[in-house]
Parts: structure tokens; C-alpha cells; sequence
């Protein structure tokens, strides 16, 4: 439900862009699949994470005949994280998460750093 985002997405991203946002970090907003007057308030949330043995991995072909694939999720009953972005929308907010542009991991990069030396 598109009309969902158009409704309240302009106002969640001029408040976003209000409060600041620091370099390196980008802003993950989710809406939730519900008329516009259902959305009960925004929610600013931790990422969640899916049950992977949900994951659909499905091969497909573009129109020039490339191959690609496609994730997915499987339709099936999971219960998001309390205070996670995934169980905001499914409780109907939006969901904002600020997400850090750096992934590394530094416990492992030290580690490996000392094994591999």
C-alpha cells in the first residue's frame, strides 16, 4: 500500500532531516502495510533480523535474458524482535532506524590481525 508511504512520508523525513543526521549514518524508514489513518505513530527502532530459514532464494531472467535472483522471505509465522524495526511495522508504525555505514567487525578484525600477523 503505496498510498501509505505518500501520506506520511514527506513529514517523517522533514522530522528526520530536523533532528540531524551524522555522517556516515543512513536512515531506514519501513511503513507499515496498513491504510494511512491505521498508522498508530512512528517508532524508532533497533534493526531487526529474520528468521533465515525463511529466505527464498529465486532465480529468475530480466528481459535481455540476464539472470538474477531474488530474495525473499517465505510467508510463514515469526515473531519479531521486541524493539526491532521488523515488530514496529508489523504492529502498524513507521519504523526509523539509524543504520552506521561501517560494518566491520572489530573484535574479528583484531583478531584476525594477531593470527594472521
Amino acid at each position: 500500500k503505496w498510498h501509505t508511504a505518500a501520506r506520511h512520508g514527506a513529514s517523517v523525513v522533514r522530522r528526520v532531516l530536523e533532528a540531524g543526521i551524522e555522517p556516515g549514518i543512513l536512515v531506514n524508514v519501513n511503513f507499515p502495510d496498513c491504510e494511512p489513518d491505521a498508522v498508530k505513530g512512528i517508532a524508532v527502532a533497533a534493526q531487526g533480523v529474520r528468521n533465515q530459514a525463511l529466505l527464498a532464494i529465486d532465480e529468475r531472467i530480466d528481459g535481455r535474458g540476464n539472470p538474477y535472483f531474488w530474495l525473499a522471505f517465505a510467508k510463514a509465522r515469526f515473531e519479531p524482535g521486541h524493539g526491532t524495526d521488523l515488530k514496529a511495522i508489523a504492529d502498524g508504525f513507521i519504523s526509523v532506524t539509524p543504520l552506521r555505514l561501517d560494518l566491520t567487525d572489530e573484535p574479528t578484525l583484531t583478531r584476525f590481525a594477531q593470527a594472521l600477523a
